[in-house]
């Protein structure tokens, strides 16, 4: 049982990695993050961050 978790796991921290390397190389990692950096601010999620951590 235990093996077959530390399969999983190391299987799934290989398609993590690779779907991170692909995301990357194709400049579409970049994108999401600015498109979602663009929708928290617009609905107001940093600026009530700002004002929670003061």
């Amino acid at each position: 049982m235990a093996e077959s978790y530390e399969y999983r796991k190391k299987l799934d921290e290989q398609v993590k990695e690779t779907i991170n390397q692909r995301l990357v190389e194709s400049g579409e990692k970049e994108r999401l993050k600015e498109a979602l950096r663009q929708k928290l601010t617009a609905c107001g999620w940093r600026d009530e961050m700002r004002m929670y951590c003061k």
